[in-house]
């Protein structure tokens, strides 16, 4: 019930406290294929950082529809699966395939700095 109501607080929530840093640095991509999967915070939301086909992504770790736990959610043809519903959200855009209008709360990305290391980031 505490993870229900931590996931209707944040839905009323337009944006992240300003305090909360919107990027963080994970390292080089060598060292962040080594730790995935992991978790990390970022604008004030919890993500798993995870290689899927070769690609690195991020996810919310909680589903838009009735606040299920995503933490080990299934991941099937680049979607995230809610393990309640079955409702998909793609790993790339956050979006919904089937239609539906919840979408998983801003997407973050991973992106490489000029150095080439990784940071991830609310988009």
């Amino acid at each position: 019930m505490i993870q229900r109501q931590a996931f209707l607080d944040v839905r009323r929530a337009a944006e992240p406290a300003p305090e909360c840093p919107k990027a963080i640095a994970l390292g080089s991509p060598e060292s962040v294929r080594a730790r995935a999967p992991f978790f990390a915070e970022v604008g004030g939301q919890r993500v798993r950082v995870l290689e899927h086909q070769g690609q690195l992504a991020a996810h919310s770790l909680v589903c838009p529809h009735l606040g299920a736990p995503l933490d080990g959610a299934e991941l099937r043809e680049g979607h995230v699966v809610c393990p309640w519903h079955g409702y998909r959200f793609s790993l790339s855009t956050g979006l919904n395939p089937d239609g539906r209008r919840c979408r998983l709360a801003h997407p973050a990305q991973i992106v490489a700095d000029a150095a080439g290391e990784l940071q991830l980031s609310l988009a």
